[in-house]
């Protein structure tokens, strides 16, 4: 079931990748960035600067077993990334001050 969730969340990445790229053709999106928070890297799924704001943007498919509700999956989630020090290293990579912490999460 495991390589089957990753599947899914590989293919909604490459989904979520291309209808970004084609909603705005000035938007510029990043996959899979590799970015220094404080003492830990982390890899959000995309980064999504659409020259105003830039927004992070992390997929998940979860099991029924692990989580008693989406809401719950995809706020772990948020919290996750919705770091200052993530936020920093965003606007390193976006040179632009702010950034939005957003999750996707199937089931």
């Amino acid at each position: 079931m495991h390589e089957i969730r990753v599947a899914q969340h590989d293919r909604l990445v490459d989904f979520l990748e291309r209808q970004l790229s084609r909603a705005n053709p000035n938007y510029r999106v990043g996959k899979e960035h590799m970015l220094c928070a404080g003492a830990v890297m982390r890899r959000p799924n995309l980064l999504v600067d659409t020259g105003t704001s830039v927004v992070v943007l992390d997929v998940q498919v979860v099991s029924d077993a692990r989580y008693t509700s989406l809401d719950s999956a995809n706020a772990r989630k948020v919290e996750y990334y919705n770091t200052h020090e993530l936020k920093e290293a965003v606007s390193q990579w976006a040179a632009r001050p702010a950034a939005t912490v957003e999750a996707v999460t199937l089931n």
